[in-house]
Protein backbone atom coordinates (compact mmCIF):
# COMPACT_ATOMS: atom_id res chain seq x y z
CA UNK A 1 0.00 0.00 0.00
CA UNK A 2 1.16 3.33 -1.29
CA UNK A 3 -0.31 6.68 0.93
CA UNK A 4 -0.29 10.07 0.74
CA UNK A 5 -1.04 12.48 3.76
CA UNK A 6 -2.14 16.19 3.53
CA UNK A 7 -2.10 18.92 5.82
CA UNK A 8 -0.39 22.01 5.15
CA UNK A 9 -1.45 24.09 7.78
CA UNK A 10 -0.54 24.48 11.65
CA UNK A 11 2.24 23.00 14.50
CA UNK A 12 -0.44 21.33 15.99
CA UNK A 13 -2.26 19.88 12.95
CA UNK A 14 0.74 18.18 11.85
CA UNK A 15 1.27 16.42 15.46
CA UNK A 16 -2.47 15.88 15.51
CA UNK A 17 -1.69 12.98 12.11
CA UNK A 18 1.24 11.32 13.88
CA UNK A 19 -0.36 9.15 16.22
CA UNK A 20 -2.35 7.64 13.17
CA UNK A 21 0.43 7.58 10.78
CA UNK A 22 2.20 4.99 13.87
CA UNK A 23 -0.56 2.89 13.59
CA UNK A 24 -1.03 2.75 10.00
CA UNK A 25 2.69 1.84 9.82
CA UNK A 26 2.42 -0.95 12.40
CA UNK A 27 -0.54 -2.41 11.58
CA UNK A 28 -0.84 -2.18 7.72
CA UNK A 29 1.48 -3.47 4.91
CA UNK A 30 3.15 -0.20 3.50
CA UNK A 31 5.39 0.22 1.01
CA UNK A 32 5.56 4.01 1.65
CA UNK A 33 4.05 6.86 3.52
CA UNK A 34 4.27 10.30 1.83
CA UNK A 35 2.97 13.69 3.21
CA UNK A 36 2.63 16.88 1.99
CA UNK A 37 2.75 19.60 4.26
CA UNK A 38 3.53 23.51 4.67
CA UNK A 39 7.03 25.04 5.09
CA UNK A 40 6.72 25.81 8.58
CA UNK A 41 6.06 22.69 10.19
CA UNK A 42 8.03 20.28 7.89
CA UNK A 43 10.74 20.21 10.60
CA UNK A 44 8.30 18.03 12.49
CA UNK A 45 8.03 15.00 10.50
CA UNK A 46 11.54 14.94 8.48
CA UNK A 47 13.12 12.41 11.22
CA UNK A 48 9.78 10.68 11.68
CA UNK A 49 10.93 7.32 11.25
CA UNK A 50 7.29 6.18 9.61
CA UNK A 51 7.47 8.76 6.77
CA UNK A 52 9.50 8.00 3.70
CA UNK A 53 9.03 11.73 1.93
CA UNK A 54 8.17 14.55 2.24
CA UNK A 55 6.55 17.22 -0.08
CA UNK A 56 6.57 21.07 0.87
CA UNK A 57 3.74 23.67 0.03
CA UNK A 58 5.61 26.90 0.98
CA UNK A 59 2.89 29.62 0.10
CA UNK A 60 5.29 32.78 0.90
CA UNK A 61 7.45 31.64 -1.76
CA UNK A 62 4.27 30.81 -4.39
CA UNK A 63 3.30 34.27 -3.00
CA UNK A 64 6.63 35.99 -4.52
CA UNK A 65 6.90 33.98 -7.28
CA UNK A 66 3.99 35.30 -9.29
CA UNK A 67 0.97 33.25 -10.77
CA UNK A 68 3.29 31.76 -13.74
CA UNK A 69 6.15 30.97 -12.01
CA UNK A 70 3.71 29.31 -9.22
CA UNK A 71 1.98 27.32 -11.62
CA UNK A 72 4.98 25.68 -13.13
CA UNK A 73 6.15 25.02 -9.13
CA UNK A 74 2.72 23.09 -8.70
CA UNK A 75 2.72 21.26 -11.72
CA UNK A 76 6.22 19.91 -10.67
CA UNK A 77 5.05 18.72 -7.24
CA UNK A 78 2.38 17.20 -9.20
CA UNK A 79 4.50 15.25 -11.04
CA UNK A 80 6.72 13.70 -8.38
CA UNK A 81 2.97 12.82 -7.18
CA UNK A 82 2.08 11.03 -9.89
CA UNK A 83 5.02 8.93 -10.13
CA UNK A 84 4.48 7.95 -6.92
CA UNK A 85 1.17 5.82 -7.51
CA UNK A 86 -0.57 6.19 -4.78
CA UNK A 87 -3.56 3.62 -3.33
CA UNK A 88 -4.81 5.84 -0.13
CA UNK A 89 -5.33 9.66 -0.05
CA UNK A 90 -5.89 10.89 3.58
CA UNK A 91 -6.28 14.75 3.54
CA UNK A 92 -6.73 16.08 6.61
CA UNK A 93 -7.05 19.56 5.78
CA UNK A 94 -10.56 20.11 5.81
CA UNK A 95 -10.37 21.99 2.91
CA UNK A 96 -11.89 20.29 -0.59
CA UNK A 97 -9.54 22.46 -2.47
CA UNK A 98 -6.72 19.73 -2.18
CA UNK A 99 -8.60 16.69 -2.85
CA UNK A 100 -9.80 18.25 -6.10
CA UNK A 101 -6.52 19.46 -6.78
CA UNK A 102 -5.39 15.77 -6.66
CA UNK A 103 -8.26 14.13 -8.54
CA UNK A 104 -6.02 13.60 -11.68
CA UNK A 105 -3.59 10.98 -9.33
CA UNK A 106 -7.04 8.65 -9.72
CA UNK A 107 -6.08 7.62 -6.15
CA UNK A 108 -8.47 4.72 -5.62
CA UNK A 109 -9.52 5.68 -1.57
CA UNK A 110 -9.65 9.12 -0.92
CA UNK A 111 -10.13 9.36 3.06
CA UNK A 112 -10.68 12.77 4.99
CA UNK A 113 -13.61 14.73 6.89
CA UNK A 114 -16.45 16.33 5.27
CA UNK A 115 -18.12 19.38 7.15
CA UNK A 116 -20.67 21.75 5.33
CA UNK A 117 -19.80 19.58 2.17
CA UNK A 118 -15.91 20.43 1.89
CA UNK A 119 -15.34 16.35 1.96
CA UNK A 120 -16.83 16.70 -1.70
CA UNK A 121 -14.24 15.04 -3.17
CA UNK A 122 -13.50 12.38 -0.98
CA UNK A 123 -14.96 9.06 -1.61
CA UNK A 124 -14.61 7.59 2.38
CA UNK A 125 -15.69 10.68 4.60
CA UNK A 126 -15.50 11.43 8.49
CA UNK A 127 -18.56 13.94 9.01
CA UNK A 128 -17.68 16.22 11.10
CA UNK A 129 -20.95 17.64 13.32
CA UNK A 130 -21.86 21.70 13.23
CA UNK A 131 -19.98 23.20 15.23
CA UNK A 132 -16.75 21.85 14.30
CA UNK A 133 -14.34 19.47 16.25
CA UNK A 134 -16.36 19.45 20.29
CA UNK A 135 -16.98 17.32 23.03
CA UNK A 136 -13.80 15.17 22.35
CA UNK A 137 -10.26 15.94 21.44
CA UNK A 138 -9.41 17.04 17.92
CA UNK A 139 -6.77 14.02 18.09
CA UNK A 140 -9.75 11.74 18.33
CA UNK A 141 -10.97 12.76 15.35
CA UNK A 142 -8.23 12.79 13.17
CA UNK A 143 -7.33 9.05 14.95
CA UNK A 144 -10.91 7.85 13.83
CA UNK A 145 -9.93 8.47 10.29
CA UNK A 146 -8.59 5.06 10.59
CA UNK A 147 -11.32 2.90 10.38
CA UNK A 148 -11.74 3.63 6.86
CA UNK A 149 -8.34 1.57 6.60
CA UNK A 150 -9.30 -1.06 9.29
CA UNK A 151 -6.67 0.98 11.93
CA UNK A 152 -7.22 1.48 15.52
CA UNK A 153 -5.57 3.86 17.00
CA UNK A 154 -4.89 2.54 20.78
CA UNK A 155 -1.71 4.70 21.45
CA UNK A 156 -2.59 8.46 20.51
CA UNK A 157 0.80 10.08 21.68
CA UNK A 158 1.96 12.83 20.07
CA UNK A 159 5.35 12.31 17.98
CA UNK A 160 8.24 14.78 17.09
CA UNK A 161 11.45 12.93 16.53
CA UNK A 162 14.68 15.79 17.00
CA UNK A 163 18.31 14.52 16.16
CA UNK A 164 21.19 14.82 17.75
CA UNK A 165 22.52 17.58 15.89
CA UNK A 166 19.53 19.73 16.57
CA UNK A 167 19.92 18.95 20.45
CA UNK A 168 23.78 19.71 20.45
CA UNK A 169 22.32 23.12 18.55
CA UNK A 170 20.07 24.05 21.32
CA UNK A 171 22.40 23.39 23.52
CA UNK A 172 25.56 25.10 22.23
CA UNK A 173 23.13 28.22 21.95
CA UNK A 174 21.56 28.19 25.53
CA UNK A 175 25.81 28.01 26.31
CA UNK A 176 26.27 30.95 23.89
CA UNK A 177 24.08 33.33 26.13
CA UNK A 178 25.81 32.19 29.23
CA UNK A 179 23.53 29.00 30.50
CA UNK A 180 25.59 25.86 31.09
CA UNK A 181 24.52 22.87 30.08
CA UNK A 182 23.44 21.76 33.71
CA UNK A 183 21.24 24.81 34.49
CA UNK A 184 17.83 24.03 35.09
CA UNK A 185 15.65 26.62 32.50
CA UNK A 186 11.71 27.61 32.59
CA UNK A 187 10.73 27.92 28.68
CA UNK A 188 7.61 30.70 28.25
CA UNK A 189 5.98 31.39 24.79
CA UNK A 190 4.09 34.73 25.33
CA UNK A 191 3.23 34.71 21.57
CA UNK A 192 0.42 32.47 20.23
CA UNK A 193 1.92 31.76 17.09
CA UNK A 194 1.09 32.48 13.17
CA UNK A 195 -1.98 30.60 12.67
CA UNK A 196 -4.51 33.35 13.75
CA UNK A 197 -2.18 35.86 11.78
CA UNK A 198 -3.41 39.32 12.61
CA UNK A 199 -5.58 38.19 15.21
CA UNK A 200 -2.95 36.00 17.42
CA UNK A 201 -2.93 38.77 20.04
CA UNK A 202 -6.60 37.28 20.68
CA UNK A 203 -4.33 34.16 22.09
CA UNK A 204 -2.22 36.30 24.53
CA UNK A 205 -2.02 36.68 27.82
CA UNK A 206 -1.16 39.73 28.89
CA UNK A 207 2.66 39.84 29.70
CA UNK A 208 2.40 41.40 33.04
CA UNK A 209 0.40 38.64 33.93
CA UNK A 210 3.14 36.35 32.03
CA UNK A 211 5.79 38.10 34.54
CA UNK A 212 3.56 37.65 37.76
CA UNK A 213 3.12 34.12 37.36
CA UNK A 214 6.78 33.19 36.46
CA UNK A 215 7.40 34.74 40.16
CA UNK A 216 4.76 32.61 41.64
CA UNK A 217 5.60 29.50 39.77
CA UNK A 218 9.42 30.56 40.84
CA UNK A 219 8.55 29.41 44.68
CA UNK A 220 7.87 26.22 43.89
CA UNK A 221 10.15 24.48 41.45
CA UNK A 222 14.01 25.29 40.82
CA UNK A 223 15.04 27.17 37.70
CA UNK A 224 17.72 29.41 37.14
CA UNK A 225 17.18 31.15 34.05
CA UNK A 226 13.78 31.70 31.62
CA UNK A 227 14.37 31.64 28.08
CA UNK A 228 11.50 33.36 25.55
CA UNK A 229 10.96 31.31 22.52
CA UNK A 230 8.41 33.12 19.40
CA UNK A 231 8.86 34.11 16.26
CA UNK A 232 10.67 37.22 15.00
CA UNK A 233 6.92 39.04 14.93
CA UNK A 234 7.32 38.25 18.95
CA UNK A 235 10.11 40.27 19.58
CA UNK A 236 8.73 42.85 20.99
CA UNK A 237 6.25 40.91 23.73
CA UNK A 238 9.58 38.96 24.75
CA UNK A 239 11.47 42.16 25.70
CA UNK A 240 8.37 43.33 27.65
CA UNK A 241 8.57 40.18 29.53
CA UNK A 242 12.18 40.02 30.04
CA UNK A 243 12.13 43.56 31.65
CA UNK A 244 9.43 42.09 34.10
CA UNK A 245 11.25 38.81 35.24
CA UNK A 246 13.92 38.99 38.26
CA UNK A 247 16.04 36.01 37.72
CA UNK A 248 18.38 35.86 34.30
CA UNK A 249 16.67 35.51 31.05
CA UNK A 250 17.17 35.47 27.13
CA UNK A 251 14.60 36.18 24.51
CA UNK A 252 15.33 33.46 21.56
CA UNK A 253 12.09 34.80 19.38
CA UNK A 254 12.97 34.92 16.23
CA UNK A 255 16.55 33.41 16.16
CA UNK A 256 15.59 30.12 16.00
CA UNK A 257 13.95 27.44 13.78
CA UNK A 258 11.17 25.28 14.61
CA UNK A 259 13.65 22.23 15.71
CA UNK A 260 15.42 24.01 17.60
CA UNK A 261 12.98 25.48 19.95
CA UNK A 262 11.49 21.97 20.30
CA UNK A 263 14.81 20.90 21.65
CA UNK A 264 14.97 23.83 24.16
CA UNK A 265 11.53 23.10 25.26
CA UNK A 266 12.66 19.09 25.59
CA UNK A 267 15.37 20.75 28.31
CA UNK A 268 13.45 22.60 30.20
CA UNK A 269 12.13 21.75 33.08
CA UNK A 270 8.46 23.37 32.45
CA UNK A 271 7.22 25.20 29.36
CA UNK A 272 4.57 27.78 29.81
CA UNK A 273 2.77 29.15 27.05
CA UNK A 274 -0.25 29.99 25.24
CA UNK A 275 -2.43 28.44 23.03
CA UNK A 276 -0.66 27.38 20.45
CA UNK A 277 1.88 24.94 18.59
CA UNK A 278 4.52 25.14 21.14
CA UNK A 279 1.98 23.23 23.69
CA UNK A 280 1.67 20.27 21.59
CA UNK A 281 5.39 20.13 21.01
CA UNK A 282 6.18 19.83 24.76
CA UNK A 283 3.21 17.57 25.14
CA UNK A 284 5.09 15.34 21.96
CA UNK A 285 8.71 15.57 24.25
CA UNK A 286 6.95 14.70 27.46
CA UNK A 287 8.08 18.10 29.23
CA UNK A 288 5.65 19.61 32.10
CA UNK A 289 3.56 22.33 30.67
CA UNK A 290 1.20 24.50 31.40
CA UNK A 291 -1.29 26.31 28.89
CA UNK A 292 -3.11 29.44 28.82
CA UNK A 293 -6.60 29.18 27.07
CA UNK A 294 -9.22 32.10 26.02
CA UNK A 295 -11.24 31.75 23.09
CA UNK A 296 -9.94 27.90 22.71
CA UNK A 297 -11.86 24.93 24.28
CA UNK A 298 -8.82 23.18 25.86
CA UNK A 299 -10.95 19.89 25.70
CA UNK A 300 -10.87 19.96 22.06
CA UNK A 301 -6.97 21.68 21.70
CA UNK A 302 -5.59 21.34 24.73
CA UNK A 303 -2.49 19.34 25.79
CA UNK A 304 -3.22 15.26 24.70
CA UNK A 305 -3.32 12.81 26.10
CA UNK A 306 -4.29 14.00 29.74
CA UNK A 307 -0.98 13.61 31.84
CA UNK A 308 0.05 14.80 35.08
CA UNK A 309 2.95 16.64 33.90
CA UNK A 310 0.28 18.62 31.63
CA UNK A 311 -2.55 21.20 32.62
CA UNK A 312 -4.76 23.75 30.72
CA UNK A 313 -5.27 26.66 32.86
CA UNK A 314 -8.17 29.54 31.81
CA UNK A 315 -10.92 32.23 32.94
CA UNK A 316 -13.74 30.45 35.26
CA UNK A 317 -16.51 32.66 34.38
CA UNK A 318 -17.12 34.31 31.00
CA UNK A 319 -20.31 32.89 29.20
CA UNK A 320 -18.52 33.59 26.09
CA UNK A 321 -16.11 31.43 25.94
CA UNK A 322 -14.77 29.19 24.20
CA UNK A 323 -16.24 31.35 21.69
CA UNK A 324 -13.60 29.61 18.82
CA UNK A 325 -16.96 27.17 17.65
CA UNK A 326 -17.21 26.22 13.72
CA UNK A 327 -13.77 26.90 12.79
CA UNK A 328 -14.17 30.40 13.53
CA UNK A 329 -13.94 32.91 16.35
CA UNK A 330 -15.22 36.70 17.07
CA UNK A 331 -12.04 38.46 15.97
CA UNK A 332 -14.13 41.73 17.32
CA UNK A 333 -14.61 40.71 20.80
CA UNK A 334 -14.63 44.30 22.60
CA UNK A 335 -13.18 42.82 26.54
CA UNK A 336 -11.14 39.85 25.43
CA UNK A 337 -12.20 39.52 29.47
CA UNK A 338 -10.97 35.80 29.20
CA UNK A 339 -7.87 36.54 29.04
CA UNK A 340 -7.34 40.36 29.78
CA UNK A 341 -8.86 39.88 33.33
CA UNK A 342 -8.04 36.32 34.26
CA UNK A 343 -4.97 37.03 37.08
CA UNK A 344 -1.63 35.83 37.76
CA UNK A 345 -3.33 34.67 41.45
CA UNK A 346 -5.83 33.06 39.69
CA UNK A 347 -3.94 31.04 37.46
CA UNK A 348 -1.74 30.29 40.56
CA UNK A 349 -4.84 29.02 42.49
CA UNK A 350 -5.66 26.84 39.67
CA UNK A 351 -2.26 25.07 39.14
CA UNK A 352 -2.20 24.84 43.04
CA UNK A 353 -5.53 23.57 43.62
CA UNK A 354 -4.99 20.62 41.33
CA UNK A 355 -1.38 19.94 43.18
CA UNK A 356 0.60 20.28 39.99
CA UNK A 357 3.76 22.10 40.84
CA UNK A 358 3.75 19.47 43.58
CA UNK A 359 3.67 16.42 41.32
CA UNK A 360 6.52 18.07 39.52
CA UNK A 361 9.02 18.33 42.24
CA UNK A 362 7.92 14.53 44.11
Amino acid sequence: MKILLIHPYGIGDVLFMTPLIRAIKQQLNVEYIDAIIGSRTKQILENNPHIHELFIIDKDKWKKLGWLRTCLEKRRLYQKLEARHYDVLIDFSLRKEYARWLRGLRIPKRIGFNHEGRGKYLNFRLDIPQGGFQAKHAIEFYAELGKFLGVTVADKRLEFKLSTATLEKAGQLLEDYAIAPEEKILAVVPGSGSSWGKDAYLKQWPVQHFSGLITKIAQDIDFSAVVILGSDQENSIAEKLKQGIAKKAINLCGKTDLATSAAIVKKAVLLLANDGGMVHIASSLDTPLIAIYGPVDPIVYGPYPKSEKAIAIFKEGPACRPCYFNFSYESDCPQHACLQDFTPLEAYQQIQEKHFLKNLVK
